[in-house]
């Protein structure tokens, strides 16, 4: 807010509370549009290939918005206190959204055999934002805590892949197919070059 005028911020949103819900808003809603904007491959892919695409994208746009996840860390640390019902709308619209959309490629898979049926894709979508702010949010102490730069593009975008291959391979009905085995072997075989 480099050159902005104190009183002109509290003009046009009243209070730091109101600034502070703005900016929440504004992200989750930015979230919802860019999930909009995804295109799910959909080509003669199968279901395991279009969930791997949609998880993908849900961690992309994660990674894309971090100053948003900074605020939704500091709404959790106020307990939720600047969640309006306006506010909540919102967020909920962006969530649906998402989940609609894993919905239709989960139901397709669990139709064709590929997924098991007792999945849902509340738990899926779940762990899938879990799986990637859990990362994207606590790369700097866990990178501390476990000896490996888990900021570098080269770790995201290996974190980003293993989350794919564990939520998928954990849905799937059909496990370890000859390209997880030989994803996690690279994998493994990298492990012990790095510091």
């Amino acid at each position: 807010m480099a050159g902005v005028n104190k009183a002109v911020v509290y003009y046009h949103f009243g209070s730091k509370d109101d600034l502070f819900r703005a900016c929440i808003e504004e992200g989750y809603a930015d979230y919802a549009d860019a999930l909009q904007r995804t295109a799910v491959v959909q080509v003669s892919t199968s279901a395991r290939d279009e969930m791997a695409a949609l998880l993908g994208a849900i961690f992309d746009n994660r990674a894309a918005s971090r100053e948003h996840l900074v605020v939704v860390s500091d709404e959790n640390l106020y307990n939720g206190m600047h969640l309006t019902p306006k506010l909540r709308k919102t967020m909920r619209k962006s969530a649906k959204y998402a989940m609609k959309k894993m919905t239709v490629v989960l139901e397709k898979g669990q139709a064709s055999g590929e997924f098991r049926a007792s999945v849902s894709a509340f738990d899926l979508y779940f762990a899938a934002i879990s799986m990637s702010m859990f990362h994207l949010s606590n790369r700097h102490t866990a990178s501390a805590a476990l000896g490996r730069d888990l900021a570098s593009p080269r770790n995201i975008k290996r974190w980003r892949q293993s989350m794919i291959d564990l939520l998928v391979w954990g849905i799937s009905t059909q496990k370890c197919l000859p390209t997880d085995i030989e994803r996690a072997s690279n994998i493994a075989g990298k492990e012990g070059k790095e510091k």
